[in-house]
């Protein structure tokens, strides 16, 4: 609401200034946009006294009566709203700040996801979500919502303060505010530990015995800012190139045809790749899918049923596909290299590695198949080993001596669709018995400290980390991990 100023502070001690006092700082003062000293407020009259050692974290101290007022006590958390010179308090227990900002409902073990990070501008997209999730529900998907909850405030009347991502954007991992559009979104600092406990609990929900697919339903306007038409169903996988994502898009666009015969619905890899949340999904080897929907298509309840049930069946058959896959996983032939899998090393490290490296990656895949090269030219000590299915390479991975007498496991590489399968471990294994055959005493590789997945797999396997190097990526290290065997 136009006017309204908020803040989200943790209380970290009890100050004697005065009954109802609040201690604030100059950046929380800045962000509720306040200059007196005295306000009335939905607990009465409340003194702030300023202070001048701020603290990043936005902490506060109040007086230990409005404390008891308020049913607080130390590492709670205050929301402040001010609006028309008065203030609302808003207090939220720690234990609490999970369930006051987001709903969680649905499978403990979930084979779908479904998010609708951006519902807060109208009740559609939350709507479209939520019936998405309950027709998986109703066919026997497993499926987890989770939405930001709706909230509201009693002042004069009701006012809706469900947070928006003009205070902060959930799904982006950074503290700057950015225009989006021609609006400024991610200007609250103090809501930014709203942003991290969603990855917290997309993290939870993302466990490491199945693939999981996660849907992130957004809404788009009927024309950019410039006047061009947006497409009526937009749909990305945050520059993941996945087969399964493209797939999704044609049933829908099939499926749509004798129901919406000039359904506009084009598939863009880019899209969602700003979203902190799918990079998430991405990097632990899941299947992020991000669905934007023209407001028209959304506002009109024909289209918005007949979006739902086109959504819903798709979603349905991707995944039976992926558990068709995960089904499959015993027709998968691991063997060593042989000269005629050279042709598809390059592009099997190009999907694999996509996500990582950008446009880049087709840089970094030519390098490695002119060392690979090079190294059996030279009959480099080593062995690369292949994972395959029906005659179709779907994996590699490579250990290899380098002089004086070092050796090096990576790159390891699996196609999107295979990830998350075992088929990494297993190829690991290959490597680690194969260096054990040749009496290695140890090897090490090289992984990007953010691949977390990545690392945890390793650590598994006994690897530790023993040093952090510069990597190509800009701000990026590696982390160079060894193993003794």
């Amino acid at each position: 609401m136009k006017g309204l100023n908020r803040v989200l502070c943790k209380i970290v001690a009890f100050t004697e200034f005065g009954p109802n006092c609040i201690a604030l700082d100059q950046d929380i003062t800045n962000l509720l946009k306040i200059q007196d000293d005295i306000f009335s407020s939905n607990y009465g009259p409340i003194e702030i006294e300023r202070v001048t050692s701020g603290s990043t974290d936005f902490e506060i101290k109040i007086s230990y009566n409005l404390a008891q007022s308020l049913g607080v006590t130390l590492q709670d958390y205050l929301e402040i709203f001010h609006l028309k010179n008065a203030l609302f308090l808003g207090p939220i227990s720690s234990q609490n700040l999970i369930s006051h900002f987001f709903t969680i409902y649905g499978a403990h073990t979930p084979q779908v996801i479904v998010l609708s990070s951006h519902s807060e501008f109208e009740s559609y997209t939350r709507e479209i979500a939520t019936e998405i999730h309950n027709r998986l529900q109703e066919h026997s998907i497993r499926s987890l919502r989770i939405e930001t909850r709706q909230h509201s405030i009693d002042w004069d009347q009701p006012l809706n303060v469900t947070i928006s991502r003009f205070e902060v954007d959930i799904t982006r991992n950074q503290n700057t505010p950015e225009f989006i559009g021609q609006n400024l979104v991610n200007k609250n600092p103090s809501y930014r530990v709203v942003a991290e406990l969603y990855f917290q609990l997309l993290s939870q929900a993302l466990t490491s015995d199945q693939k999981h697919v996660v849907v992130d339903i957004h809404g788009i306007t009927e024309a950019s800012s410039n006047g061009i038409f947006h497409p009526m169903v937009l749909i990305g996988d945050a520059l993941m190139q996945n087969p399964v994502v493209k797939n999704f898009t044609k049933t829908i666009e099939k499926a749509s045809r004798p129901i919406l015969p000039n359904l506009w619905i084009p598939y863009n890899p880019r899209w969602g790749a700003a979203e902190y949340s799918l990079q998430l999904v991405k990097s632990t080897f899941n299947i992020p899918i991000i669905i934007e929907i023209r407001s028209d298509l959304r506002k009109n309840p024909e289209t918005r049923n007949i979006l739902i049930d086109l959504i819903s069946n798709a979603l349905i058959t991707l995944v039976d596909q992926v558990s068709a896959n995960s089904s499959n996983l015993e027709t998968i032939n691991y063997r060593p290299f042989q000269p005629e899998d050279l042709n598809q090393l390059y592009a099997i490290y190009v999907k694999a590695h996509s996500w990582l490296y950008g446009e880049k990656v087709h840089e970094h895949a030519s390098e490695f198949i002119t060392l690979f090269q090079e190294a059996l030219n030279e009959g480099t000590e080593g062995e690369l080993f292949v994972a395959e299915q029906n005659g179709t390479l779907i994996g590699f991975a490579v250990i290899h001596q380098e002089p004086p007498n070092e050796w090096k496991f990576g790159p390891i590489a699996v196609i999107p669709s295979f990830q998350h399968e075992g088929i990494g471990s297993n190829l690991l294994e290959l490597c680690i018995n194969f260096a054990r055959s040749k009496e290695v005493r140890s090897f090490y590789l090289k992984v990007h400290e953010h691949n977390q997945f990545a690392i945890r797999l390793y650590q598994k396997f006994g690897f530790t980390v023993t040093e952090i190097l510069p990597s190509s990526l800009p701000g990026k290290n590696f982390l160079k991990m060894l193993i003794s065997l």
